[in-house]
C-alpha cells in the first residue's frame, strides 16, 4: 500500500514538473530589454528557455525566471552594483513584459523595464 502511493505521487510528481515545463516552453527564444532608471538606462539581449532566462546587457550579466503565468523575476551584476527586478506579461499575443527595477550601489534609483520577444 505505502508502495503504491509512492508511485503514485511520483508520477504526479513527474507530470506537474513536465507540464511546469511545457507551459513556459512558449517563452523560449530571444528578448530584447530595455531599462529606464534616470539617469541611467540600458539594454539587454536575454536567452529564455524553460523558465529561465540569462543574458548579458549594455552594463550588466542578468539571469531570472519566468512561470507559466507570466510573473518574471531576475537580477542583474555589474560593476557598480546589483539590479533586482520583478514584474509581467502585459501582451500575451505579442509576447511583450514590464516591470519594475531597483538598482543598488554606486547608481541607486529605482525605475522600469521593457522586454518583448524576438
Amino acid at each position: 500500500m505505502i508502495l503504491r502511493k509512492l508511485i503514485f505521487l511520483f508520477v504526479v510528481f513527474m507530470s506537474f514538473n513536465v507540464n511546469a515545463k511545457s507551459l513556459t516552453n512558449k517563452f523560449d527564444g530571444k528578448w530584447n530589454m530595455s531599462t529606464e532608471c534616470s539617469p541611467f538606462s540600458s539594454w539587454a539581449q536575454l536567452d529564455f528557455k524553460n523558465g529561465k532566462f540569462e543574458g548579458n546587457g549594455e552594463y550588466f550579466y542578468m539571469k531570472g525566471n519566468i512561470s507559466a503565468s507570466g510573473k518574471i523575476s531576475g537580477w542583474a551584476t555589474a560593476q557598480w552594483g546589483v539590479t533586482e527586478m520583478v514584474g509581467e506579461i502585459i501582451d500575451w499575443n505579442n509576447l511583450t513584459a514590464r516591470g519594475h527595477v531597483d538598482i543598488g550601489g554606486e547608481i541607486n534609483c529605482a525605475g522600469v523595464w521593457a522586454m518583448k520577444k524576438d
